[in-house]
């Protein structure tokens, strides 16, 4: 909920076009609170800040690659959302549907210094 409401004060009269992004990605710091989470605490968290998205009136969305979605979180009690996958190989297999594709790390856009993800939205 601290997530959630540190979001909320951050978007305060802005109107949103796309999501908000839940994003399970384990944190570089070895002493980051969310790295020791179980799957299904950081499965419960996730739920918890997408229902406080949803219940503020906005669109919430799960970002997650094939490791995190395997082994952080348990993706078969998220069905409901939306998700941003990121997956770089150009066949894979992923069981679960996903609204916008992450299919690279490594692109290039004119004006930005070094590489930049680049996506496709799905719908």
């Amino acid at each position: 909920m601290e997530e959630a409401s540190t979001v909320f004060n951050l978007i305060d009269g802005y109107e949103l076009q796309l999501p908000i992004v839940f994003d399970v990605e384990k944190v570089s710091d070895n002493e980051a609170r969310t790295n020791a989470l179980s799957v299904e605490d950081r499965t419960n968290l996730t739920i918890k800040f997408l229902d406080a998205v949803e219940a503020a009136g906005y669109e919430g969305m799960i970002y997650h690659n094939t490791e995190m979605g395997a082994m952080l979180i348990d993706l078969t009690q998220l069905t409901d959302y939306p998700k941003w996958f990121a997956g770089y190989n150009k066949e894979f297999y992923w069981p679960y549907e996903y609204q916008l594709w992450q299919y690279s790390e490594s692109g290039t856009v004119n004006g930005i210094k070094g590489n930049v993800d680049l996506d496709i939205w799905l719908q």
